[in-house]
């Protein structure tokens, strides 16, 4: 979408400055050219999206950026641009800090929990064909089987006492609280 697929990794969010003159976030001069406006407000909004829901360390930065939506030059799209390339470094920085840290990076499948052996049987084996099932589009259990398959999901049995989830649930005794 913004034509970023071939960006070399950055290690900065933002480009420091020292001199006001020289400073890359400056309001638009009289001279300068202004950018496609709703192509830079679409780059700030994912990036306010990203900031939003799971990338709270660029919202400063985004800030900084969203403050020339009304008038955008090239100047501010590098700074878009920049923003864009820096985050692409941060699953390298993740992988170089775990090693460095003795914990070698190692990707693990996401776990799901489940207490119902029938449950388990279908999704981590497929479609199970009964009288009781035969309303369940078989597609869904081919897929989680994929996923099994591929290590990218692993169900595990959990005891129905050991099952944190159970007060989102249902109303649990005194005790279990």
């Amino acid at each position: 979408m913004f034509n970023m697929d071939h960006a070399n990794a950055l290690s900065a969010p933002m480009i420091g400055r020292s001199k006001t003159d020289d400073d890359p976030y400056r309001p638009a001069e009289a001279e300068e050219e202004e950018l496609d406006k709703p192509k830079y407000l679409a780059a700030v909004g994912a990036l306010l999206y990203l900031a939003t829901n799971t990338r709270s360390d660029i919202s400063f930065d985004i800030s900084v950026l969203a403050r020339h939506s009304q008038r955008p030059t090239a100047r501010h799209w590098q700074g878009i641009k920049h923003l864009l390339s820096s985050r692409s470094t941060v699953r390298t920085m993740q992988t170089a800090i775990s090693e460095m840290a003795g914990f070698p990076f190692q990707e693990k499948p996401t776990t799901i929990f489940d207490y119902n052996a029938a449950c388990i049987e279908q999704v981590s084996f497929g479609f199970i064909k009964s009288d009781r099932v035969k309303h369940i589009n078989p597609h869904l259990f081919s897929y989680t089987q994929d996923l099994t398959e591929t290590s990218q999901i692993a169900v595990r049995k959990i005891a129905s006492t050991e099952n944190i989830a159970d007060i989102l649930t249902r109303a649990l005794p005194a005790p279990q609280h």
